[in-house]
């Protein structure tokens, strides 16, 4: 059996306990997924602006200074690139405290549709099973924003194994 772990921002400590576990009493193999939205990447700027300030009016009313830009240090690929980077470094350094007992590949995609992409790498690596954290939200946030696990317990074609964000479990 082949067990895709999709972890997200939080790489959540119960959730990889509760899949190693898994993966050690079946003597099975991993993959660990992390799915970045696009927008969770933001550029940054050097702090290096032009030294000119605007100068305003009491109505509020700028005079005629040019307005200040600030240069960008790292364009929005750039940004995209290292949030990818390093998620990917805290996915291996996840795999060898969690899953050394199994063999395990790690992978970071992005994308604004997670379950979508969850869904799409379960495939490509052939996944049995498919295990995903879920964080507790108020009935109208869950009814209005959906989840992710919620969309994946829907549409997968394989198992999904849900973990709360707040379950413990036990220490080997």
């Amino acid at each position: 059996m082949r067990v895709l772990v999709s972890l997200d921002g939080n790489l959540d400590d119960a959730l990889c306990r509760a899949s190693a576990y898994l993966c050690e009493a079946g003597r099975d193999s991993a993959a660990l997924l992390s799915v970045i939205h696009p927008d969770a990447a933001r550029e940054t700027h050097s702090g290096l602006g032009s030294g000119i300030t605007p100068l305003g009016t009491s109505t509020g009313v700028l005079l005629n200074v040019p307005t200040p830009s600030t240069p960008m240090a790292e364009g929005r690929d750039q940004a995209v690139q290292r949030v990818s980077d390093t998620r990917l470094a805290q996915l291996r350094s996840l795999a060898e405290r969690y899953f050394s007992h199994v063999p395990v590949e790690v992978r970071v995609d992005i994308s604004g549709d997670p379950a979508a992409a969850i869904l799409d790498a379960a495939a490509e690596v052939k996944a049995d099973g498919i295990a995903v954290g879920a964080r507790k939200q108020s009935g109208l946030a869950a009814v209005v924003l959906g989840s992710v696990s919620g969309d994946l317990l829907k549409r997968s074609p394989v198992p999904v194994l849900v973990i709360r964000e707040d379950m413990r479990t036990a220490v080997a």
